[in-house]
């Protein structure tokens, strides 16, 4: 890197510090079973420990500035929320009715996406999620970048957060 010039700033989708608290009921309206995650302080995705069967809900206590995502759970493609049709879940701050504090309904949803994507996640089906299938396959070249950008580059879920942990 040449003198006198910074590097690149990688931004990465992370958790903030906050201590306002959000009160989020996640509930699963889609045909899918659905891994929901949330997104920690270095950027890695933290599985809950329970997955979401189409019509399940979760309540949970989380926090502002504390991204969530989710996945249909077999082929980790992504499903979206009811809020703005988002791929990631911001909460917001829970405020005291009645001394009760509120609670958010979020509804995770199948998304709606362009023929493409729909073509691409067929394609990752057929690969059987096994990223040297993909080079083989009779497509052009940026289709296949495309695959390997969408669904095997995707951060570690490895981490799982048992229920009762405040995230």
């Amino acid at each position: 890197m040449e003198k006198g010039r910074q590097a690149p700033t990688i931004n990465i989708l992370r958790s903030c510090p906050s201590n306002n608290v959000a009160y989020v009921k996640f509930m699963n309206v889609s045909i899918h079973t659905v891994s929901l995650e949330w997104i920690d302080f270095q950027g890695h995705h933290k599985k809950v420990a329970k997955l979401l069967r189409p019509q399940e809900q979760l309540s949970i206590k989380t926090y502002v500035g504390h991204p969530w995502v989710a996945y249909e759970s077999k082929y980790r493609h992504a499903m979206a929320f009811s809020t703005d049709k988002a791929f990631v879940y911001f909460p917001v701050a829970s405020v005291l009715n009645s001394g009760v504090p509120t609670q958010s309904h979020i509804k995770i949803i199948t998304p709606m996406h362009t023929l493409e994507r729909l073509c691409l996640q067929v394609l990752h089906k057929y690969a059987q999620i096994d990223e040297s299938v993909i080079m083989h396959l009779d497509i052009p070249h940026h289709l296949q970048q495309k695959l390997q950008k969408l669904f095997f580059n995707q951060r570690n879920t490895d981490i799982l957060i048992r229920m009762n942990e405040v995230v």
